[in-house]
């Protein structure tokens, strides 16, 4: 079994918990370094974050964790899976998105081929921009409805 706690210095990574890990809490909220100091090459997004948003597939599920059942000695026939409904994505959906219109990958991550994963936070930005430019939209359609009804 893996160790619950993991500092990689070889690969830049921090692993907190392992696959039987089903909560985490934190009292504080996570703060993410953005000091436009430590940044170059800043731009707009370069494609449309509201195609992105509508490509996005949300799914409910049932977590199910391969390792369990080799712990176990039995075949994976769901017998272990996590009996609470989890929302979210499906990382290979969100990498076929990026990969239909994205340079590299920015919310799905699949640097460990064994277990793939999504950057939530990463999202974020992208919902702004999907709504600042909805409501460009909007603005635009209450102007038309504006000016049709005043004639």
């Amino acid at each position: 079994n893996q160790s619950p706690f993991n500092l990689g210095s070889s690969s830049n990574t921090i692993v907190l918990g392992n696959n039987s890990i089903q909560n985490a809490y934190c009292k504080v909220a996570w703060t993410v370094t953005s000091d436009e100091r430590m940044k170059t090459n800043i731009e707009p997004l370069q494609f449309n974050s509201l195609d992105y948003i509508n490509g996005l597939q949300t799914k409910q599920y049932n977590m199910n964790n391969p390792q369990d059942y080799i712990d176990e000695g039995i075949d994976n026939n769901g017998s272990l899976m996590d009996q609470n409904k989890s929302i979210g994505f499906i990382s290979q959906d969100v990498k076929l998105l990026e990969d239909s219109m994205l340079p590299n990958e920015i919310v799905s991550n699949t640097q460990n081929p064994d277990n793939y994963g999504v950057r939530y936070t990463a999202i974020i930005p992208i919902l702004v921009d999907a709504m600042q430019k909805q409501q460009v939209m909007i603005d635009n359609l209450l102007n038309r409805i504006e000016l049709l009804e005043n004639n």
